[in-house]
């Protein structure tokens, strides 16, 4: 498993603009780079800075945190809340740092 935090703002326009009006595009981006790298020889785990998951990311927790007989638990919401947390805590102590 390849893992990756993604920003959705990047340099190139016609990409910013696409990943403002697509949900989700800057982690799929992500996702696609690293299939095309690794072929098969790893899984992208993608979550976006601000707690977007990947489609792949997505499939990993769910297939993880299910009841027998009962479909998706809670644990996949504790889960992606949780990672979300993470993810989005760590950007702001990184913005905060470089802002002295």
């Amino acid at each position: 498993m390849d893992v990756a935090v993604v920003n959705v703002m990047t340099t190139n326009a016609a990409e910013r603009t696409r990943r403002a009006k697509l949900d989700g595009a800057a982690a799929r981006h992500e996702e696609g780079a690293k299939r095309s790298r690794y072929r098969g020889l790893a899984t992208p785990f993608v979550i976006e800075v601000h707690g977007r998951p990947g489609d792949f990311a997505r499939s990993i927790v769910g297939r993880f945190a299910r009841d027998s007989g009962q479909g998706t638990s809670t644990d996949v919401a504790e889960a992606w809340q949780s990672l979300s947390a993470i993810v989005q805590s760590e950007s702001a102590a990184l913005e905060l740092r470089s802002c002295g």
